[in-house]
């Protein structure tokens, strides 16, 4: 009898466990069921930016479970409920390819462009002539931007990286934020970021949902003119919310911090880490696709809320309107800023003709783009006479009004006579610019070689690290 007690027990206890095993993803009915949600227009005319974490080569994980596998299918089951909803939705990667980080901030940032642009497009068809000055700064940031997305050794140019909390943001980016606050981006869009989250002990649990704000500590020396804090604060909290209750975990609040995914744009936006992947409890969850959809319904709601909130109870009160810098990076063809700047630092100084300089010597060989725009004069041949070109143009004897051309105006030099003039550059200005003496004699390499270095010896301290910055790309 005992025996026969003691086999009935242990059957009960396995059907316990077994009941609690399969019980781990049931949810009592309740409003985050129904995936998808039912077509409306609730969020007509709204546009939302979802960024998948990680990617195949950069994830995380436990267990079987994938990070960047969980953040895509997620955002694919938000995507089709917003879109259900009426909003457009953009993602920065559809599959599980990885998306360089920095093309995703370019891709987010460049589509709130296109909002600005609407603006002041209306605004010129009104009459207003002065918003031809915003579209064409708007036009060459973004022109810029998408040098990013084509060519990611260029992120260091506008971004903070490799992180540095001591680093000032680029001027590119900083009028880049300026244009998206504006009510055309901040009470139309939201960037928002889907994540996993884990720790080493595998203890922690729970939802945690991250935005920038100008306290937060590591940021002072970057940027503190973000827009919107308020805003930012009522989504995580809204999300944070939504999501811990739709997946039954535990909320564990709202926290600041500078994650790239919401430090390199001026979007209302937010970072959520749904739930701990290295928490089996939690990963359980995160791996059912019921959990997953309702997941996906609490995230769209809270969205919903968002918009709805501001549309019913803010007044905004319209920012002024942006006077467009003339600066060089913006107002010259996007390109001209590239020709001959051999260490990609953003210009072209006499550290770019010590470097052809160094070249034609066979001291420093330069590769790939940088040996391309060495070139300047497109004779086939880097030597000292590119070396001079660049150094006039760094002095102004190239005539300003030829800075619009792509690539640097063939400027030939006078004979011997000149040799001793780039000395005194003032004087020389008369002769290289004058038409009639573009002759194409060449002057000896030996005569030239020190007269180019010669002014170059204040710079050549900070010129050596520039140049390795080319090659660690190219490798």
């Amino acid at each position: 009898m005992k025996f026969r007690m003691k086999r009935i027990a242990a059957a009960l206890l396995c059907m316990a466990l077994l009941c609690g095993a399969m019980s781990v993803c049931v949810f009592a009915a309740d409003k985050y069921d129904g995936y998808p949600l039912a077509q409306a227009d609730t969020l007509k005319g709204k546009i939302v930016i979802l960024d998948a974490g990680h990617g195949i080569e950069n994830s995380g994980g436990a267990e079987g479970y994938v990070e960047s596998e969980f953040a895509l299918a997620e955002v694919l089951f938000v995507k089709q409920n917003l879109e259900n909803r009426g909003a457009v939705v953009y993602l920065t990667r559809s599959t599980e390819n990885d998306v360089y980080t920095y093309a995703r901030m370019s891709y987010a940032n460049n589509l709130a462009l296109d909002e600005v642009v609407k603006k002041y497009l209306a605004q010129l068809e009104s009459g207003n002539t002065d918003a031809q000055k915003n579209l064409d700064e708007i036009t060459g940031l973004q022109a810029e931007l998408q040098t990013v997305i084509d060519d990611h050794s260029r992120d260091t140019l506008y971004y903070n990286t490799p992180y540095s909390m001591s680093s000032p943001i680029k001027d590119v980016l900083r009028r880049v934020f300026e244009y998206e606050n504006t009510p055309e981006v901040y009470e139309n869009m939201l960037f928002i970021s889907i994540h996993s989250n884990a720790d080493d002990t595998g203890a922690a649990d729970g939802t945690t949902v991250y935005y920038m704000s100008n306290s937060f500590a590591d940021s002072q020396n970057y940027y503190t003119n973000y827009s919107n804090e308020q805003r930012k604060i009522n989504l995580a909290t809204w999300l944070g919310e939504a999501v811990s209750e739709a997946g039954g975990f535990r909320n564990r609040g709202l926290a600041l911090n500078d994650f790239y995914m919401i430090r390199e744009h001026n979007i209302p936006g937010a970072l959520i880490e749904t739930a701990f992947h290295s928490n089996a409890g939690d990963r359980a969850k995160l791996a059912d696709e019921t959990c997953r959809k309702r997941i996906a319904n609490a995230i769209t709601f809270a969205i919903e809320d968002y918009f709805a909130y501001y549309m019913a109870s803010e007044t905004i009160t319209p920012e002024p309107e942006i006077t467009p810098e003339p600066t060089p990076e913006i107002t010259k063809a996007p390109e001209l800023v590239y020709t001959a700047d051999l260490d990609a630092d953003g210009s072209v100084t006499s550290a770019d003709a010590l470097a052809v300089l160094k070249h034609a010597a066979h001291l420093e060989l330069l590769e790939g783009r940088a040996l391309e725009e060495a070139d300047v004069n497109r004779d086939g041949a880097v030597d000292s006479r590119d070396a001079l070109m660049i150094l006039q143009y760094v002095a102004k004897l190239i005539p300003v009004e030829n800075e619009d051309i792509y690539e640097f105006p063939v400027v030939t030099e006078a004979p011997e006579t000149e040799t001793p003039e780039t000395e005194a550059p003032g004087t020389e200005t008369p002769e290289t610019e004058t038409p009639g003496t573009e002759t194409p004699e060449t002057e000896a390499p030996e005569t030239e070689t020190p007269e180019t270095e010669t002014p170059e010896t204040a710079d050549s301290q900070p010129e050596t690290p520039e140049m390795d910055e080319i090659s660690a790309p190219a490798a």
